[in-house]
């Protein structure tokens, strides 16, 4: 059973949406996934939904960060989840979604 977990509004900027995921106009942070395969996301969404992010970005100056120890598709599945407001959570998933949320301090999940 998949069930759609609403994230709180005051979190997510009006003006982006999922059309943005992995754009090469807004994305200036290169995600590194599994079996070498990269994404672009926006440091400053990311920077809205978790503390670490922001850190990662706006203190350190790091331009990439590396996701390989998670699957493709569930990084992928919780940037949309930053993105849209939506995360589609599954028996599926929920582990290893919840550790990503863990390790990144995510304000929502």
């Amino acid at each position: 059973m998949v069930q759609t977990v609403p994230l709180p509004a005051d979190l997510l900027p009006l003006d982006f949406g999922i059309e943005n995921l992995d754009c090469p106009v807004h994305g200036n942070i290169v995600v590194n996934l599994k079996d070498s395969e990269t994404m672009r996301v926006n440091s400053m969404i990311l920077g809205l939904h978790s503390p670490v992010f922001q850190d990662m970005f706006f203190n350190l100056g790091l331009v990439s960060v590396d996701m390989d120890d998670f699957t493709a598709e569930n990084v992928r599945e919780f940037f949309s989840a930053l993105y849209s407001g939506r995360l589609e959570l599954s028996k599926d998933n929920f582990r290893e979604m919840n550790k990503i949320a863990a390790a990144f301090k995510s304000k929502w999940l």
